[in-house]
């Protein structure tokens, strides 16, 4: 027996039991900065003054070290999203999020498949893991698709992720493809509202949920039309 292999035998029964743990604290971040005592610091105008002091001191590595732990923190993409093109400009603001959010997507996601897949996937039955399988033949095109209108917490989705039989550099590229349409949005609205924020903060909130409703809407139809023609080919299969 190799040294140290007792203490690793017993303790990954208590990985399903951490799992959940884990899954819990990240629904409750979420909850919090959504409705909780966290959602005031989801201010715009101090986020994106705080980000560019802390940009200015530390440069752009740290910067993206920063998102990638607010990715992991549940913080809000969205939100991340328009304080980061608010405080460094369109293309380095959403250059820094897009990849500090692939290494916060791949950490949640490795945590995920390292303490939740096995257990998960033994509990789940063959129906289940039939569906992973199948997702994971396509796992950049079902990420991106699930990526596009998410139903869930950007960290939680990514625990998710973990426990499924995707692969993660499917994963990070589907990823990575379904945040760029909500990226672009915000890269050419931002402007519009930060001026509406500082002269007129409740018209300001009006503007950002008509966005996002827009931008859901246009999310739910690409993610249909993609549905689609992923169906076509099954079809065809099915006829052959």
């Amino acid at each position: 027996m190799l040294p140290g292999a007792g203490p690793q035998t017993g303790a990954a029964p208590l990985r399903p039991l951490y799992f959940l743990v884990v899954f819990v604290l990240c629904l409750a971040l979420g909850l919090a900065w959504k409705w909780g005592p966290l959602q005031p610091w989801l201010d715009i105008q101090y986020g994106v003054a705080a980000l560019r002091r802390f940009g200015d001191a530390t440069g752009p590595l740290a910067a993206i070290a920063g998102f990638a732990a607010a990715c992991i923190l549940v913080v809000p993409i969205t939100f991340m999203m328009l304080v980061a093109v608010a405080a460094f400009g369109p293309v380095q603001g959403i250059c820094y999020v897009l990849v500090g959010g692939a290494i916060g997507a791949a950490v949640s996601f490795c945590i995920g498949r390292y303490l939740g897949a096995e257990a998960i996937r033994r509990l789940a039955g063959e129906k289940l893991n039939q569906i992973s399988e199948s997702l994971a033949q396509r796992g950049i095109l079902a990420t991106f698709i699930m990526r596009l209108v998410p139903v869930a917490p950007f960290a939680l989705f990514n625990l998710m992720a973990g426990v499924t039989h995707i692969r993660l550099r499917d994963f990070l590229i589907g990823s990575t493809l379904g945040l760029l349409p909500a990226s672009v949005l915000i890269a050419v609205s931002v402007d519009a509202v930060l001026v509406m924020i500082e002269r007129q903060p409740a018209e300001a909130g009006l503007l950002v949920v008509g966005l996002g409703a827009v931008l859901a809407v246009g999310l739910w139809v690409m993610r249909a039309a993609i549905k689609r023609l992923l169906r076509k080919p099954d079809a065809a299969a099915d006829q052959q």
